[in-house]
């Protein structure tokens, strides 16, 4: 969900509703009404009258039992994240943020009549949105009302503000500037040679917020350092020939040579890491040597292969140059979900460990145990490939060929498959292949196989696929 629309929740009550909801859409297990109590610091006789109200809201959804609460994973979820979106966006601080970004600057007593509320209840809330604000390095104006700081990290706030709002989205990101801006992608690549392998989605909501507060005359001011390292090189040059191309003449003339230098380091923040596209920029390929002792030190400690891994060590190094490029405008880019930061350290304590020690004593990261998160989760995803699973079945035509689309529905779909008919199966095989598990219907000793093995009858049964199936899932 939306953390910063969450933080900003002002009605208590609702704010244990979502917690509740958060915390069932999180859990595959049963959770007990007084850890949910203990949680939300109520009595279990608050929390009971909270299901009770949730329960009406989403009657086929929750279920209650023996003083535990589940979420029926059979029916739509949907219903429920819209329901926490509303109750977000219905928020009288949302609303007040909403009109900052727009330019609705408005006085205390102006808003104070909007919402009938007195003045001082809504400097109480108020008092709630400077503390969010407070860890984005940014504060708040009340006289009007206006978020004040560097106009870097208010881009920041509010990309990650309004991110999840799909109102905000589809309302913003109207189709005619969709394909404006897909256009400057298109004339980037074809005219200019600049390839990077971007989220697409995430770097049109990124020039947005950055288009609207360039049309309040909120600009990125760089320091004199980063503009001289950018404004003389290949990418510079590119982008802003690129710009003046692309922009009408009265919004090119509002284009700094800091929001060219902004626009070109914000694209890293939307980098997708796959292997074999482009995720460095060429003018950077040098820095990448700078990192080469912390690759280098991870990969002994963890005793990953890196003959087998060298895509991996490239995405890292890589992945590091970015995020330090990014710090130059911001620390706040090293920074992750709270939400996405518990999951990692549930799943991954071990990496993530790993990489806290190897950044211990580095000076180039402000934000070293955010990092280490980001570093584990990149790693993991890389590491963690699917499983290669082999099939060598023996029969007539008609049968191998059924075989083959048994494989395919049986078979878990993240599993990657190879079918072999007309060669020996042996470890020679297995290697190059670089199979992880083989399975015949014919006698073969599986002692002689590198790799895990099963043995179908000759003619495999529907029993035998289901196995089969329930066996790889946990391989």
């Amino acid at each position: 969900m939306n953390e910063i629309g969450y933080k900003l929740l002002l009605d208590t009550s609702t704010k244990r509703k979502i917690t509740i909801l958060n915390l069932l859409l999180e859990s595959e297990l049963p959770i007990l009404i007084s850890e949910l109590a203990e949680i939300c610091e109520v009595s279990q006789k608050t929390l009971r009258r909270d299901i009770q109200a949730l329960s009406k809201l989403f009657p086929d959804s929750l279920i209650l039992e023996n003083s535990s609460l589940i979420l029926n994973i059979s029916t739509d979820m949907n219903p429920i994240l819209s329901y926490i979106e509303e109750e977000v966006k219905n928020n009288i601080l949302f609303s007040i943020v909403e009109d900052t970004f727009y330019g609705r600057s408005e006085t205390i007593d102006y808003l104070s009549e909007k919402f009938f509320i007195a003045e001082s209840t809504l400097r109480k809330y108020l008092s709630v949105l400077k503390e969010v604000l407070e860890d984005f390095d940014l504060t708040l104006n009340l006289s009007p009302i206006e978020i004040l700081g560097d106009e870097v990290n208010a881009r920041y706030f509010y990309f990650h503000f309004f991110e999840q709002v799909a109102e905000y989205n589809q309302h913003s990101y109207l189709k005619s500037r969709h394909m404006d801006l897909y256009a400057i992608l298109r004339s980037l690549l074809h005219n200019y040679g600049l390839i990077l392998n971007v989220d697409y989605h995430r770097f049109v909501r990124w020039m947005t917020v950055s288009e609207q507060r360039i049309r309040q005359q909120k600009l990125v001011y760089l320091d004199a350092k980063i503009l001289d390292k950018y404004r003389h090189s290949d990418t510079f040059i590119m982008l802003k020939a690129a710009a003046k191309k692309s922009l009408r003449p009265d919004s090119y003339n509002l284009i700094t040579d800091s929001e060219i230098v902004f626009a070109f380091l914000i694209s890293l923040d939307t980098i997708v890491y796959d292997e074999k596209s482009h995720f460095l920029p060429n003018s950077f390929l040098q820095a990448t040597e700078d990192f080469e002792h912390l690759v280098t030190k991870f990969f002994q400690h963890s005793g990953l292969s890196y003959p087998l891994n060298v895509e991996l060590k490239a995405i890292i190094k890589a992945f590091l140059v970015n995020e330090k490029a990014l710090q130059e405008l911001s620390p706040l880019f090293q920074k992750n979900d709270s939400k996405f930061k518990a999951l990692m350290e549930k799943k991954y304590p071990k990496t993530i460990e790993t990489w806290t020690t190897i950044l211990k004593d580095n000076h180039d990261f402000l934000y070293k145990e955010d990092l280490a998160i980001s570093l584990a989760s990149l790693t993991e995803a890389k590491v963690n490939r699917s499983s290669k699973i082999l099939f060598a079945l023996s029969g007539t035509s008609a049968e191998t060929a059924y075989y083959k689309y048994l494989a395919h529905k049986y078979v878990p779909k993240t599993a990657e498959l190879a079918f072999v008919f007309n060669q020996p199966i042996d470890n020679n095989l297995i290697e190059r292949l670089d199979i992880d598990v083989c399975i015949c219907n014919f006698p073969l000793p599986s002692s002689d196989i590198g790799c895990t093995f099963f043995k179908f009858s000759s003619v495999p049964l529907d029993r035998e696929w289901e196995i089969l199936a329930k066996k790889l899932t946990t391989i």
